[in-house]
């Protein structure tokens, strides 16, 4: 009994909870100081301001813990961060991070749980224990006595001045520098914000577009019976291809196809399913991103040129642009309400009958998207058991030493694409249907390949993983009679640099719709495609040019062993 009254005494008076509860708000910004590429005068102010604000705000109480439960929403955000750092090595919690919150379903949620649960453990662990011991320091009859108070406020004026004098050192010295990009906890309230305005104008798209039209007009019609079908991958990244030169034979079927227009380098806009899928959907680029709030989806402007239109999905609703894209279209039928309960994803292969019936039984021209599960983590759970090419490929906890076996179920799933369109491909090759194809990822992923271990995507700072991506064009053989010249000119740019942009305007002239809004310098099938600096587009929407997003030596080595072209 007297060693757990000391045990109180000692560590569960208010003067200890006051340095505790200091210190881990604070931790976020130690460990962010490390992390991020600042100079040094920033990196000192970004844990001596802070430092300084909080004791203040903690000595607007005689009992610490009242300001500990204030800032319950920054003890949540401080946890996800600390997640995020251990699952990205870098960078502040971006506003991509907090929408994905509310478009990652649980299913998705949960496999990377499973994953990662150390990290999240201990986050909980950390935040979740300082929330009982604040609820201690408030009920605790003890309070923090006026001299306390005076004392640790005047001793802030030291870590205050310090980082004024950083900040001042840093901007005599032309460092760059902005206090909501830089400081924690300002960036991350400030992307906080910024994200829940971002997602109240997506839930608007249904007004701001409402009036919206492409002026979209089938140029001629051909003999045969036109479909045009756009598959958006999951996840593949075009370093594990084996028509991109990997290793391994993961396309078994596509590699023996000498009818498939295979683009080397071609890179994402974006790492994000929730923003990139959009601008794949959509006349929204990095460049011009705010468009997609006031337009429709390419699936609006087949509509308008007389085509039927369906949208498959292998998703599970995310309450986003995909799902409002998706409904644009006559017909949306989602496979996991067919195949299952609707809460899990059916392999993307047991799309395939749905696909053929449709394709046989429309009559008029046809458009199809069909948005895959692809590549998404959990890698094992995205084919059957008897197409494991690769094994081990059942991994446990996201270790290191682990990585053959993660590798080993990635691949499988590049293994289950080839299938899906090799069959897609035999699906389409009729002598009376003037038909193509087109398939791209939405991005890439990172698979612990170097010495930064960093793995999946979305991470503020991408990867040449996340970026490289495949995309094919496949097209049948009366559509190469009906349209020789967009034939020749997909394959005469199979070499040139591009983006994600290219895909909407190309979808258009494939289907040969004319409308104000189709750029024939963005479609590949054009006469007049030209290449232009490509962009990324950054957390808050602004496109960057790719040699500025902070690309690591890891990755230019990469970038320059695949030809890349930035």
């Amino acid at each position: 009994m007297k060693y757990v009254k000391w045990m109180k005494e000692k560590f569960l008076n208010q003067k200890f909870l006051y340095g505790w509860f200091l210190f881990i708000m604070l931790l976020p910004c130690m460990v962010l100081s490390w992390t991020e590429p600042m100079s040094l005068w920033v990196k000192m102010a970004a844990v001596f301001l802070p430092m300084a604000g909080y004791a203040l705000l903690f000595n607007l109480f005689r009992k610490p813990g009242y300001f500990l439960l204030f800032s319950f929403i920054l003890l949540l955000i401080n946890g996800y961060q600390l997640v995020l750092v251990y699952l990205f090595s870098e960078s502040v919690v971006s506003p991509d991070m907090f929408l994905n919150i509310v478009t990652t379903n649980a299913g998705e949620s949960g496999e990377l749980m499973r994953t990662i649960w150390p990290a999240v453990f201990l986050a909980c662990l950390l935040y979740f224990s300082a929330v009982g011991l604040g609820i201690y320091s408030v009920i605790n009859k003890q309070k923090l006595s006026f001299s306390f108070i005076r004392k640790t406020s005047l001793l802030a004026i030291i870590p205050a001045s310090l980082g004024i004098m950083a900040l001042l050192i840093n901007h005599k010295k032309g460092f760059p520098f902005h206090a909501d990009h830089d400081i924690y906890p300002l960036n991350a309230l400030y992307n906080l914000n910024f994200a829940v305005h971002k997602y109240i104008r997506t839930y608007n798209y249904a007004k701001t577009s409402d009036t919206f039209t492409f002026h979209a007009i089938k140029k001629g019609i051909p003999q045969d019976r036109e479909v045009i079908i756009l598959v958006v991958g999951e996840t593949s990244r075009a370093a594990n291809w084996q028509l991109y030169g990997y290793h391994r034979d993961t396309n078994p079927m596509l590699s023996q196809r000498s009818d498939l227009a295979v683009y080397k380098d071609v890179l994402t806009q974006g790492n994000t399913t929730h923003k990139i899928v959009p601008m794949i959907l959509s006349s929204a680029s990095a460049e011009d991103f705010n468009v997609v709030y006031s337009r429709k989806s390419i699936t609006t402007a087949y509509k308008e040129a007389g085509f039927k239109t369906v949208f498959l999905s292998n998703q599970i609703p995310d309450r986003a642009f995909i799902d409002a894209f998706a409904s644009e279209a006559d017909t949306t039928i989602r496979l996991g309400e067919l195949i299952g309960d609707g809460k899990k994803h059916p392999l993307d292969n047991q799309a395939l009958p749905y696909i053929r019936e449709i394709v046989e039984n429309t009559t008029e021209p046809l458009f199809l998207v069909f948005h895959t599960y692809g590549s998404h983590f959990e890698y094992s759970q995205r084919y059957a058991p008897e197409n494991a090419n690769f094994k081990p490929d059942k991994a446990g906890a996201l270790r290191y030493k682990e990585r053959t076996t993660f590798v080993n179920a990635y691949d499988n799933t590049i293994c289950n694409v080839d299938r899906l369109l090799n069959e897609l491909m035999n699906i389409l090759d009729k002598p009376d249907i003037c038909s193509s194809m087109i398939y791209l990822s939405d991005h890439g992923e990172d698979l612990m390949d170097d010495e930064r271990k960093m793995f999946l995507h979305c991470s503020p700072v991408p990867t040449y993983y996340q970026l490289h991506i495949p995309l094919l064009m496949w097209f049948s053989q009366s559509f190469r009679h009906t349209y020789p010249d967009k034939y020749k000119y997909a394959f005469d740019r199979v070499s040139q640099p591009i983006s994600t942009n290219a895909v909407f305007h190309t979808l258009l002239d494939l289907g040969d719709i004319e409308s104000p809004y189709l750029d024939t310098s963005l479609s590949l099938v054009n006469p007049g495609f030209t290449t232009r600096e490509r962009h990324f587009i950054d957390e808050h929407d602004e496109p960057e040019a790719f040699f500025k997003l902070g690309l690591k030596e890891q990755d230019w080595k990469m970038i320059n062993k695949m030809n890349i072209r930035l």
